[in-house]
């Protein structure tokens, strides 16, 4: 599980940078254009970003144990309602790679949720933890996913155009906000995972816009 901690801990660091307004600029793999989702190397849609704690995956996500304690919490949760909500007690997160201030909440099957709280201790990031992606999500995947995807879906595609090139959408596995408001827009990672352990993990701004996309192969 540690590899894919680094993964998704390194992605919401991104994703805090994103929502910042620190974007790195939208880069075109080689490949022809017309296979891929749209995005593009000119300036991205400015969509209106709307609040939401509700996940946009798979519909049976509710009934994944795996993701139980994420679905329990939502942004702007204070701590006390937040930890009422997982019932069970935090690990602080101190690992190499474990943002600052991450607070783990787990079960004796290795299913739980990362939680950071602002300084008025609010929630305002959260990750899904658990132990094989082969058995978290890839029963919530619709279809394989090859590590060709990381080549030809372009940052800057639209969410809604990914799903229509992957045949189905992935798995929310965090959603952070901006410290400052953590009722506002947030991001998203969102993960498609193989039976072998790879998976293709993509995370969006607030706008629905993918800002980084990488394939992982199974160890």
């Amino acid at each position: 599980m540690r590899h894919r901690l680094i993964a998704l801990f390194a992605a919401l660091v991104m994703l805090a940078a994103a929502l910042a307004g620190c974007v790195r600029p939208v880069t075109s793999p080689p490949g022809n254009a017309t296979d891929r989702p749209a995005g593009t190397d000119a300036q991205k849609t400015t969509n209106t970003p709307t609040a939401t704690n509700a996940p946009s995956g798979p519909k049976d996500i509710a009934s994944s144990p795996a993701f139980k304690y994420y679905l329990a919490v939502n942004l702007g949760m204070t701590k006390d309602e937040a930890e009422e909500a997982i019932g069970l007690p935090a690990e602080k997160a101190t690992g190499q790679y474990d943002p600052e201030g991450a607070n783990n909440y787990m079960d004796e099957d290795g299913n739980g949720v990362c939680i950071i709280y602002t300084k008025d201790n609010v929630v305002f990031s959260k990750a899904a933890l658990y132990s094989k992606e082969a058995e978290a999500v890839a029963p919530l995947t619709a279809k394989p996913v090859t590590k060709d995807a990381e080549e030809v879906i372009l940052e800057g595609a639209a969410h809604a155009d990914i799903i229509a090139y992957l045949g189905g959408d992935g798995v929310e596995c965090a959603r952070t906000a901006m410290e400052s408001d953590p009722k506002g827009p947030a991001g998203t990672i969102f993960r498609w995972a193989n039976a072998d352990g790879s998976f293709l993990q993509i995370a969006f701004d607030a706008t629905d816009i993918a800002q980084n996309i990488r394939f992982n192969e199974a160890r």
